[in-house]
Order: C-alpha cells, then sequence, then structure tokens
C-alpha cells in the first residue's frame, strides 16, 4: 500500500467568472488536485466548459439561483473518480456540494459549504437544516471526511472550550463538537476573523495547512493544504462514476 498526496486550494472567489484568468493560472499552472471555491457566483448562463476550457477537471457546482451572490463550485481533476452526491436542498439557503473522492481501495468524502451572512430567525432556521443534511453526510460514513468551505461564524471557539454568543453559532458549533470534527486552518481568513474552515474526524491526514494571500480583488485569505490518503495501487485515468441521493 502506497500514499496518495493530494493537494487542495480552497478561496472565497467573490465571482469567479471575473477572475477567470486567475483560475486557469491556478488549475493549469499551480497543478492544484481539488479546488473549492466559495462565494462562486455562477449562475446558468456560465458553463463548466469556460471555468476549465481543457477539460482537465470534474466540475461539481451548487449555484444560487434566485439572486446574484452565494453559490460553491468545486473542481477536482480527472485523474481521480469522483462520485456527485444529489441532496435534498429544498428550502436550504446554504450552498452545500458533496463528492466522494475515488481511489483504488480507499476513498474520501469532500463537502463544500456557503452559508450566507443571515443572522434573523430565517438564518436560525437554515444552520438547523443545513447541520441536518450535514448529519445525514457524516453518520454511519468509515471513510474520512472533510468539510470545507466558509460557514460565515466568526465567534465559534474550535477548541469548543467557550459556547458562541448566539444560537445559530451554537447550533453548528456542537455539530462540529459532538461529530469529533477538528478544525485545523490556524489563523484568521478575513480581516481578524476565521470563516474559512476546513474539518474533519480524521486531522492526521492532513499536512502543510496554512493561509496564502487572497485571489485578485477577494477579500478572504485562501487556505492551502494537502491530504495524504493511503491506496492500494495507482489508479488510472477515470470519469465520473455514479451518484448517490440524500
Amino acid at each position: 500500500m502506497r500514499t496518495e498526496l493530494i493537494r487542495c486550494l480552497m478561496f472565497n472567489a467573490r465571482s469567479i467568472k471575473n477572475k477567470l484568468a486567475d483560475l486557469y493560472e491556478i488549475i493549469y499552472t499551480d497543478n492544484y488536485d481539488c479546488i473549492f471555491i466559495t462565494e462562486s457566483w455562477l449562475n446558468d448562463t456560465i458553463p463548466n466548459s469556460l471555468l476549465d476550457p481543457e477539460n482537465r477537471f470534474h466540475v461539481i457546482r451548487d449555484d444560487r439561483v434566485e439572486r446574484q451572490g452565494g453559490g460553491v463550485c468545486v473542481l477536482i481533476a480527472k485523474t481521480y473518480s469522483t462520485v456527485e452526491i444529489q441532496l435534498d436542498k429544498q428550502d436550504l439557503l446554504s450552498n452545500v456540494v458533496a463528492v466522494d473522492l475515488v481511489l483504488n481501495g480507499n476513498k474520501i468524502r469532500l463537502i463544500t459549504v456557503y452559508r450566507p451572512t443571515c443572522w434573523n430567525s430565517e438564518g436560525l432556521t437554515d444552520a438547523i437544516r443545513l447541520c441536518k443534511l450535514l448529519d445525514d453526510l457524516t453518520d454511519h460514513q468509515p471513510e474520512p471526511v472533510f468539510i470545507i468551505g466558509d460557514f460565515n461564524c466568526k465567534n465559534i471557539d474550535w477548541n469548543f472550550t467557550i459556547q458562541p454568543p448566539n444560537a445559530l453559532e451554537t447550533r453548528i458549533s456542537n455539530f462540529f463538537r459532538d461529530r469529533g470534527f477538528h478544525q485545523l486552518v490556524p489563523g484568521t481568513t478575513r480581516a481578524e476573523s476565521l470563516l474559512d474552515i476546513v474539518c474533519t474526524n480524521e486531522p492526521l491526514t492532513v499536512f502543510r495547512i496554512n493561509t496564502k494571500p487572497p485571489i485578485n480583488s477577494s477579500d478572504h485569505d485562501c487556505v492551502y493544504f494537502e491530504l495524504s490518503v493511503p491506496v492500494e495501487e495507482p489508479h488510472d485515468q477515470c470519469q465520473k462514476t455514479d451518484e448517490k441521493h440524500y
């Protein structure tokens, strides 16, 4: 058995369609295997072929359809087989993409989230629905799970020693604590706040995690990290496979 090292980058784009040159440099020059984008600001007028004109990546999106903003977009190199998980996101304000990355003999589950800055009763209801969805996605999963993205929760103490000052962040904090997740981003990602997080139930699989300067006009730092996953043998070029439903 050998170890596969997967190079990852996560960032809040504040419209990736206005930063395509930056995206092309990331995916074609910097040689990342997985790119997780929050606040993608995409809609159905932007095809996947514009995001990846050389067709080297699986592109999985959850666009905000009712108005501009929000959205998540995940790009995974086609050297990996992926299983996109179809989610029941009815009435969910947050954007979520979930995909299983399949390596020979092993897999990992990657969940990317953007939670909008909504703090009223509607926002609390959305946080409860989001945690229920995440609970379904992580329950009884034998493989490592990673929850990545921008939760806009600057008041959560990721050591879980201090309770957040409001019900919304308490609900989200309790989910991660009760599920045994560890938050690994070592510093703030926007001004003095830690908004962009990488959480996992297998922290020993994450290496070299650190922040990098923002992409173009974004006001969030990027987060770079590497995943070390044991595999039984080298994988071949694969296409996207099945879908799962939650």
